[in-house]
């Protein structure tokens, strides 16, 4: 995996000279747009298979039926399975799914355990009492990369797609520091940029559908295929 140091060096290359009568450009609000975009391409993926990147966290129910996971599970941007882990007093075995039912619709029609998801207070509320009891549930759900502490730190995404950030960076340098008598360069530049940008996307998309995605804690990462004996 690439350094935040690499990728906005690389993005000042893509930028080239359009920007290099500017004078030094501040590289603290490329560090800034890095991390916002590293994010919102985790949550792209998210949103098209929860599975590529994502854990599980074991998460107390309190007394209220409740089970906040924002504390325990800061990283958590879309939980998509949740079980009973500890069942506590309640008649429910381990592993028993909790159905997760949206705050706008009626418990009524699914079957128990049921859960209201409040996604934006990161809780789950149990429908009338049906975590009374319930110690602790497992929650799986997709996670946000971790946040680069510096410019020596590595970025989450997996090669070849560090060059989406290269690619959103080299557009915000063009965007916010050519001069207007290289305005229409910048323009040109733009436009192949935008063109490598859907490309990358599109493959970026096409590989989050069918694999998983794991870093490494020696360095390096990578994907495996979903249900490899399916």
């Amino acid at each position: 995996m690439r350094k935040v140091e690499d990728i906005i060096n690389a993005a000042m290359v893509r930028a080239g000279s359009l920007v290099s009568a500017q004078g030094p450009i501040a590289t603290d609000p490329l560090f800034q747009r890095l991390i916002s975009r590293e994010r919102f391409l985790f949550a792209r993926a998210a949103g098209l298979n929860p599975a590529f990147y994502w854990s599980t966290a074991i998460v107390p129910v309190n007394a209220a039926g409740i089970a906040d996971y924002g504390t325990g599970f800061p990283r958590a941007i879309g939980v998509f399975y949740v079980s009973i882990a500890d069942p506590g007093s309640s008649p429910y075995p381990p592993g028993r799914q909790v159905t997760l039912i949206d705050p706008r619709e009626s418990g009524a029609v699914h079957l128990a355990p049921r859960a209201f998801h409040q996604q934006v207070e990161r809780k789950l509320v149990g429908y009338k009492t049906d975590l009374s009891g319930v110690g602790s549930v497992e929650i799986s759900s997709a996670l946000a990369p971790p946040t680069p502490v510096g410019y020596n730190s590595e970025v989450t995404i997996p090669e070849p797609y560090e060059e989406l950030l290269v690619v959103d960076l080299a557009k915000f340098i063009l965007t916010k520091y050519y001069t207007d008598a290289a305005r229409s360069g910048g323009e040109l530049a733009l436009k192949y940029l935008d063109e490598d940008e859907a490309r990358l996307l599109t493959a970026f998309d096409a590989a989050v559908r069918v694999n998983e995605f794991f870093p490494s804690s020696a360095g390096g990462s990578y994907l495996r295929p979903l249900n490899p004996n399916g």
